[in-house]
């Protein structure tokens, strides 16, 4: 993952120190990162994603595209929209439950998700 993230950087053109603060990081902690002398943590994986609009998936295997798309963005925040303008109860509860998950529970839902998919 070191490498890929110092791959997310370049393709910023940011700096260490620029890319750091962005993140709440020091500039010698990202450069721990990047050197692999330092794992990422789940925090910082997700504040990169959520910062530089970083595909998670690709972030953590290098499977996929480097960046999520415009156009999965807005197919994404269509589909929210039109399912919670049907009013369903059921749903709404779900999406704000999901909403308010702290990592440990995203983790379990990632588990259930992927079993459901591979079947």
């Amino acid at each position: 993952m070191n490498d890929r993230l110092k791959k997310i950087r370049k393709e910023l053109d940011l700096t260490q120190e620029e890319f750091a603060s962005k993140i709440d990081l020091t500039r010698s902690g990202l450069a721990s990162i990047e050197y692999g002398n330092v794992t990422l943590t789940e925090r910082n994986i997700k504040k990169i994603c959520r910062q530089f609009n970083v595909n998670e998936n690709w972030l953590r295997t290098g499977d996929g595209k480097m960046f999520n798309t415009k156009e999965e963005d807005k197919e994404l925040l269509d589909f929210v929209i039109n399912i919670l303008a049907e009013k369903d109860e059921f749903i709404r509860n779900t999406f704000l439950t999901l909403a308010r998950l702290d990592e440990k529970e995203w983790d379990v839902i990632k588990k259930i998700m992927n079993g459901l998919k591979n079947k």
